[in-house]
């Protein structure tokens, strides 16, 4: 059973990783193509610097993905540390979720005209997280339960 969740554990991460790396490409991409000082304007703010952002981004991402590559080595490191790694590189991942997030309110508290429409993304994206996570809950107790189940039967 705990290498189920092991096993599950791990897929999730490489899906993570895998979004997060072509992300990154998209991102690299795009900032190769900026000079430095590239500004927009957001509504009422003027030259919002937009490289520094997306290095930050950038960052926050290489970091995750460097520190879920030693999380997954246990034929290097104890169980213990890898856990701890695995925890800073999800530390990362949300440092740049905080990073992405503050830039929407920015937009948000500078422009009122699309406020409403990224309110109802941000709504639907907690939504969405919301029965994603009580989906993986059900799941875990429906397999606990399969699990007793199994060795009621077998004892």
């Amino acid at each position: 059973m705990e290498e189920d969740n092991v096993n599950q554990n791990m897929k999730r991460e490489e899906i993570r990783g895998l979004f997060t790396l072509g992300l990154m490409a998209i991102l690299v991409t795009l900032r190769l193509n900026l000079p430095y000082n590239y500004a927009i304007t957001i509504g009422e703010l003027k030259n919002y610097q937009v490289c520094p952002t997306i290095d930050s981004v950038l960052v926050t991402w290489g970091l995750y993905a460097f520190f879920m590559i030693f999380a997954y080595s246990s034929d290097l490191f104890s169980p213990k540390t890898c856990n701890r790694i695995k925890k800073i590189g999800q530390a990362c991942l949300g440092a740049s979720i905080l990073i992405l997030s503050l830039v929407a309110i920015l937009v948000i508290a500078v422009n009122i005209k699309t406020s409403f429409y990224i309110g109802l993304y941000i709504a639907f994206v907690y939504l969405v997280w919301e029965i994603y996570s009580a989906h993986e809950k059900i799941y875990d107790k429906m397999k606990k339960n399969y699990n007793k189940i199994k060795k009621k039967l077998k004892g």
